[in-house]
């Protein structure tokens, strides 16, 4: 079933090899999500995302990955959110977003880590026709 949800347009070994933020992420990842919209479905309200990185006194990396695949006519809003535990972090997420014909997605990030943290973020968003990604 995975395989007929996640497009085989969608190229992960291309977008991995060409970017190198991405790269690190592949390398490192330990956390993400995937959000199916099939055809129709309209999100009356936000779909949050949220994950922690930095533990006090120590170094951390956090690189989680989010596949979002939004069918034919589908609508949601996504809030990914970071917080910091405290402590200096790095943090690389990866959001991949396969909008289908005229749908929509609102993808919101909150930045909520540490002073000390670092974020280096890698968005691949692929539109059909009549799509939005805001």
């Amino acid at each position: 079933m995975l395989k007929r949800i996640i497009p085989a347009s969608l190229d992960w070994p291309r977008a991995v090899t060409h970017h190198a933020f991405a790269a690190l992420n592949t390398a490192a990842v330990a956390d993400g999500a995937f959000i199916h919209l099939p055809a129709g479905t309209q999100l009356e309200r936000p779909v949050q995302l949220v994950f922690v990185s930095g533990v006090e006194g120590r170094a951390t990396l956090s690189a989680p990955r989010i596949l979002v695949v939004a069918e034919a006519s589908s609508k949601a809003t996504i809030i990914e959110q970071h917080v910091g535990a405290g402590g200096a972090s790095f943090s690389c997420p990866v959001a991949e977003i396969v909008l289908a014909e005229n749908a929509a997605v609102e993808h919101i990030t909150v930045q909520e880590e540490h002073l000390t943290a670092s974020q280096l973020a890698v968005r691949q968003v692929k539109l059909a026709k009549y799509s939005r990604y805001s």
